[in-house]
């Protein structure tokens, strides 16, 4: 059994999310198959996605990582968004201005105002240029907030 096959049948278990996780864990520890990137994506975003790309050992693009956060924004999982860019930064990958500016938006949608300003406060402190859909958001933010002084 390849990785084709495991994403195949990852795939099928879309809608049973209990059972792509039993046969990922089966897969991964049982026939110590080393999963692949798309192969951890098959399994729930409820998972601890994060954890099992680090600890895979399978030199993953820092892309990926940007990629894991955007995916728990759109799912609505800001809070776990905001959890990997910070766990990202520990392991110094900077994610990139595209990843924050998601992250910064579905913050802002979900009235996490202070945790915005902790991500643009960030982006300044890692080198990360702001553009003007960084502007935007953090203006909608101040909107939001009644600081429309600032």
């Amino acid at each position: 059994m390849g990785a084709r096959e495991v994403s195949r049948v990852l795939f099928r278990c879309l809608s049973d999310h209990s059972s792509a996780l039993t046969f990922f864990n089966w897969v991964k520890n049982d026939l110590n198959i080393t999963p692949t990137v798309h192969n951890y994506c098959g399994v729930s975003p409820t998972d601890d996605i994060y954890e099992s790309l680090v600890g895979c050992n399978c030199n993953c693009n820092p892309v990926i990582f940007d990629m894991l956060i955007k995916a728990y924004v759109k799912a609505g999982m800001v809070k776990k968004g905001l959890t990997t860019f910070r766990k990202n930064i520990e392991a110094c990958f900077i994610p990139i201005v595209n990843a924050c500016n998601c992250l910064l938006s579905g913050l802002s949608r979900f009235n996490y105002i202070g945790q915005c300003w902790e991500v643009y406060e960030e982006m300044g402190r890692l080198g990360r240029h702001r553009n003007a859909y960084t502007f935007n958001i953090m203006t909608h933010v101040l909107c939001k907030n009644g600081d429309i002084d600032k």
